[in-house]
């Protein structure tokens, strides 16, 4: 009982967290810089890749024919995600970040960990299925838009086959398999959001600094330099009005040396 309410408010709270980012945050975020759309799509490509190479972990370790074919064409599904957003992203992108990523945590390390793995599966698809519906709607740009639909509708079919391959080659409690899934699957979304909400009030607020403070400080240096030309074309006439006394008493002319002036017999 306890185990499935916490799965329930696991859900709830992916999707609330999820709503309020995205339908919320994210569109302003966006229009305000290309440059963060390209990292959030360069993010996106990098999620992809992981799940690629989480498939190919459970592959390595599955021994049934029908349960490798699903898990290699997923694989390949991810990969053909991770480069077209990379392709969206790098549009964005004039100067392409420094490479970084995390260290991969495997979901997979031996035969005994496919069940727990097709139920992460069975319910982060249906997770980033809805995201993807919800990044459709916010993305105000027709090519994200339409990446964004077409993916989500193979996330949808994984989420589906995923839960068959779940019940056909699972041992187990299945249940529990899937509300650990969603717990899990909270904790991230939890994280990610935290993250990404605290660049953005970060950047916000280092911004909204900058409105404040960045006149005064641009009128104290523009008042330094007017000061400091002002300096210098008073000592180029002083320079100038002694050059013309020395040649109107027939001597050479003055060496200016920083603000020395020199006039020799």
């Amino acid at each position: 009982m306890m185990k499935t309410l916490s799965a329930t408010l696991a859900r709830r709270s992916v999707h609330g967290a999820r709503w309020f980012f995205i339908r919320l945050i994210l569109p302003w975020s966006w229009r305000l810089s290309r440059r963060r759309r390209g990292l959030s799509l360069l993010q996106f490509s990098r999620v992809e890749a992981d799940s690629a190479w989480q498939y190919q972990r459970a592959l390595g370790v599955a021994t049934d024919p029908g349960l490798r074919q699903y898990l290699f064409a997923n694989a390949l599904e991810e990969h053909d995600h991770a480069r077209r957003f990379m392709a969206l992203a790098q549009a964005d992108l004039s100067v392409p970040p420094p490479h970084g990523q995390r260290a991969r945590v495997p979901l997979v390390c031996d035969a005994g960990d496919l069940r727990d793995f097709l139920a992460y599966v069975h319910v982060s698809e249906q997770s980033i299925a809805e995201e993807f519906r919800l990044y459709r709607k916010s993305a105000g740009f027709e090519a994200g838009a339409a990446l964004f639909q077409e993916i989500q509708e193979d996330e949808e079919r994984h989420h589906t086959v995923a839960l068959e391959k779940l019940q056909a080659h699972g041992t187990g409690n299945i249940e529990a398999s899937v509300g650990a899934a969603w717990r899990r699957r909270a904790y991230d979304v939890a994280l990610q959001a935290s993250e990404t909400l605290g660049h953005f009030l970060f950047g916000t607020a280092f911004k909204a600094l900058y409105l404040v403070f960045g006149p005064i400080f641009t009128f104290q240096c523009a008042k330094r330099l007017r000061r400091r030309q002002s300096q210098a074309v008073l000592a180029a006439r002083w320079a100038e009005g002694l050059a013309k006394v020395s040649a109107a008493r027939g001597r050479r002319e003055p060496t200016v040396t920083g603000e020395q002036v020199e006039v020799s017999p």
